[in-house]
């Protein structure tokens, strides 16, 4: 993980006027400055960049970010990618992170990691190909444009109580996209995309590419390992609004690629070391078999991490939770024996 002072050091050495400068002519326009967005095409400039708070916003496709937003989409970086890409530019050191404490001794981790790991089969093999940038470019223009605030993914967002500005870091991350018809799209590790078909049903899902061989936002608990806190859901949508509720310098969160997913022994120990693992699935038959399985599993696998889980009322789910109600149940985890 890349510290918080690091973040603080480059956002405060940065001129987010002279770094958008550096690939796109502006010109001075009130307190601010203006130019052609280089995310979609027009010949009118409708983007701004504001030197006072140090972030730029195109009105015109509804893109908008910081300094390392802005890197990580113009040169198609990572977070972290761009994080280090403008570190060098500014001549601001990176330490390196501590090692992690393997969750369970050496000797027994490569003896389970040598064990075949569980996959779930693409339920029909559909290959369908999608463009990760359009499909990016589609969310970005409905979840901020004015014309769309009333649209069936709008409403969607709304009923679930996740916070616009998750989808949107999602967005940027490449986590997540849209195509036509309200078709969410989630990117997961190793090329697999799953689309959900139907905002009215997880029912409508499927698999565009790859399988659910791990969970959805998976890449964070390779790379943020320092972390102390991982919540694991039951549904994307659960992961989304929990998102935009943990403190990202210490929690992170990652759901199930399907209810019936079987972490094998190696995931087992990444995802055990972080020490605390919190199991939020829902409060029906499925969600308890569920959260017995994964225990169960982390409990052989992952010996030494400390596992909870929450006390979800019967029927709910983290999406159907009142803020107050959840942010209860996140204070007062269970933990399990």
């Amino acid at each position: 993980m890349i510290p918080p002072e690091v973040i603080d050091q480059i956002k405060q050495a940065c001129d987010i006027v002279k770094l958008v400068e550096q690939s796109v002519p502006l010109k001075r326009s009130g307190s601010g400055w203006k130019g052609l967005c280089p995310f979609h095409q027009e010949k009118t400039p409708s983007m701004h960049v504001s030197p006072q708070h140090q972030r730029v916003h195109c009105f015109g496709c509804g893109w908008r970010g910081d300094a390392i937003q802005w890197i990580q989409e113009k040169e198609g970086l990572t977070w972290a990618e761009a994080v280090k890409s403008l570190a060098h530019q500014y001549n601001i050191h990176i330490p390196e992170s501590d090692p992690v404490k393997p969750s369970i001794r050496p000797k027994k981790f490569a003896k389970l990691a040598r064990e075949p790991q569980a996959k779930v089969v693409s339920g029909n093999g559909n290959t369908t190909l999608i463009d990760r940038r359009n499909a990016s470019d589609i969310l970005n223009g409905m979840l901020w444009s004015v014309r769309d605030r009333r649209s069936p993914f709008q409403h969607w967002l709304k009923d679930k109580s996740i916070s616009r500005e998750s989808v949107e870091t999602l967005r940027i991350q490449g986590r997540i996209g849209m195509r036509a018809n309200n078709q969410l799209v989630f990117f997961y590790p190793e090329g697999a995309i799953k689309v959900r078909g139907s905002l009215e049903t997880s029912h409508s899902c499927f698999w565009a590419a790859g399988n659910a061989a791990a969970p959805w936002l998976m890449e964070d608990v390779q790379h943020r390992l320092d972390h102390r806190t991982i919540f694991l859901t039951e549904g994307e949508s659960d992961a989304m609004r929990l998102y935009g509720m943990i403190d990202p310098h210490d929690e992170t969160v990652i759901s199930m690629p399907s209810a019936s997913w079987n972490p094998s022994p190696e995931m087992c120990y990444q995802i055990g070391a972080y020490r605390h693992v919190c199991l939020c699935f829902d409060g029906d038959k499925a969600g308890h078999a569920a959260t017995e399985r994964i225990a169960g599993l982390m409990q052989k696998h992952a010996d030494g991490c400390s596992l909870y889980t929450l006390e979800m009322p019967d029927g709910e789910d983290v999406c159907s939770l009142k803020l107050d109600v959840l942010q209860k149940l996140l204070a007062n985890q269970k933990p399990l024996t």
